[in-house]
């Protein structure tokens, strides 16, 4: 089933260190986005959807009980609210009247160059454009709620930058999209695989640590946000940033399972052997 939308806002305060989904988990969002596919049109101030437990099970391949229970957060944390009052006399496929109440308010707005853009009313309504059709393209080549939350989050710190990149370590995204730090690490090789984001891993010199000299790292992220433009982001000089990625991993690995000791590598392997999950990122040291 299609979304009805091509896309939409959603706050960009969910993906806040202390925001909904570090508070939750990225279940929601993709719980939250699979509305949008029983959206009732024409509806253009108000988001009302008609759908109910078992269309919702169907569409995101969550269980039942996960289903219901995803649900009911979002009711909690008061993004939604629903026409259902006594929950222990509803059936999984009775019709329910779902509203939204937390997305961002905006104003339709023209810029100096004439071009047209949403304009956040307050402070409380800055957002992330999500491109739905990109995210169905996700869940139909297998991508999870996870990799559909890095997409947000890296969406969000986008904004932030005129130049299209986020620097957040994986310290930092794992705190706020309430991961592991190991799991943050393979959703950023699972998508680099996929070529929808390029991790550029850039050393930043050295500092002093606890009285030891150690080599510090970031990573810029460019996160690939709209699918009418990703054959365009594939074929950039992001290919190569990309392929060098995929080339270090795949050594990597090799190399782990031939047991090899890093102490015995040659100097000029050690650069292309780098476990992003043991590195030292600039926002780990702030304060030292």
């Amino acid at each position: 089933m299609n979304f009805v939308d091509d896309h939409i806002l959603i706050k960009s305060n969910w993906f806040d260190k202390d925001g909904l989904i570090s508070k939750t988990n990225c279940d929601v969002i993709l719980l939250y986005l699979t509305l949008y596919k029983f959206r009732i049109k024409n509806q253009e101030c108000e988001h009302f959807f008609l759908t109910s437990i078992k269309l919702l099970k169907k569409e995101t391949g969550f269980t039942m009980d996960r289903t219901y229970e995803l649900f009911k957060i979002l009711i909690k944390h008061k993004i939604i609210t629903c026409d259902i009052t006594r929950w222990d006399r509803y059936k999984d496929n009775e019709v329910i009247i779902v509203k939204a109440i937390d997305y961002p308010h905006t104003i339709r707005t023209q810029n100096e160059k004439g071009e047209w853009y949403d304009k956040p009313e307050d402070k409380d309504d800055q957002y992330v454009s999500v491109d739905l059709n990109l995210i169905q393209y996700y869940l139909d080549n297998g991508l999870s709620s996870e990799e559909i939350a890095m997409y947000c989050l890296l969406k969000k710190g986008k904004n932030k930058s005129e130049e299209g990149k986020t620097q957040w370590s994986i310290d930092s995204i794992s705190k706020m999209l309430g991961l592991s730090k190991d799991k943050v690490h393979k959703i950023i090789v699972k998508m680099n695989r996929m070529y929808l984001l390029a991790s550029d891993l850039k050393p930043t010199g050295f500092r002093n640590v606890q009285g030891k000299q150690v080599k510090v790292y970031k990573f810029e992220h460019y996160i690939f946000p709209r699918l009418a433009d990703l054959e365009e982001y594939r074929n950039s000089w992001l290919r190569e940033v990309i392929e060098k990625n995929i080339k270090r991993w795949d050594k990597q690995s090799k190399k782990k399972r031939k047991k090899i000791n890093n102490k015995n590598m040659a100097d000029n392997e050690v650069e292309d052997d780098i476990d992003e999950t043991k590195l030292v990122f600039e926002d780990q040291l702030d304060g030292l």
